[in-house]
């Protein structure tokens, strides 16, 4: 999968992390400053996933720098990991992912982005789409927390079949996720998790 990564080196994270800590422990707690306060608490937790090497994404941008391919479709989907299937809904403005069956739970997820990219003037303004979500394998489970529910899968869509190649996604705040694992899917992974387009 073929997407812009941020990589920062461990340690300059490392400085970068204490510098950030020092100057919150120094914030003056005002009203104006609790907005500073936000941005540098979540460019903290960036600089701690970087600092174990971990290299970050900004989701929005890689979406965007996907595309669509020529049904009109995005190229690449993303879904919470915990999740079979995901459904893909485009309309002029703006595309949304929405796992199907969270829908009515409390525990509802979705991304929604504002129009990814332009789009031919041919393509069909409104529809939706399903695709499979990736399985994590056992040997790509992250080593502390490893609850899927808390993190995303990004991966080149097949809308029609298994996916191949995905990412593992931790969210550190707002569109920045840090990318906890990548791997191709084995042959024998994809046949199972090919019957998730009948459940």
């Amino acid at each position: 999968m073929d997407v812009e990564l941020i990589k920062i080196p461990e340690d300059q994270a490392r400085a970068k992390l204490i510098a950030y800590k020092r100057a919150l422990a120094r914030v003056a707690h005002t009203e104006a400053q609790k907005k500073v306060e936000r941005e540098y608490e979540q460019i903290v937790v960036g600089y701690e996933a970087a600092a174990k090497g971990l290299p970050l994404i900004e989701l929005t941008s890689a979406m965007r720098a996907g595309g669509w391919d020529e049904l009109g479709r995005p190229r690449f989907a993303i879904a919470r990991a915990d999740t079979r299937r995901v459904r893909c809904y485009v309309n002029s403005t703006r595309t949304r992912f929405e796992a199907p069956s969270l829908r009515a739970s409390s525990s509802r997820w979705q991304f929604v982005a504002n129009q990814l990219a332009p789009r031919a003037p041919s393509m069909k303004e409104h529809w939706a789409i399903e695709a499979i979500v990736p399985i994590v394998p056992a040997d790509q489970l992250p080593r502390v927390d490893a609850d899927l529910s808390k993190r995303a899968i990004l991966w080149e869509a097949d809308w029609q079949e298994a996916p191949v190649d995905p990412m593992l996604l931790l969210p550190l705040g707002g569109d920045l996720y840090a990318v906890e694992a990548t791997w191709d899917l084995t042959e024998l992974e994809r046949a199972i998790i090919a019957g998730r387009r009948e459940s």
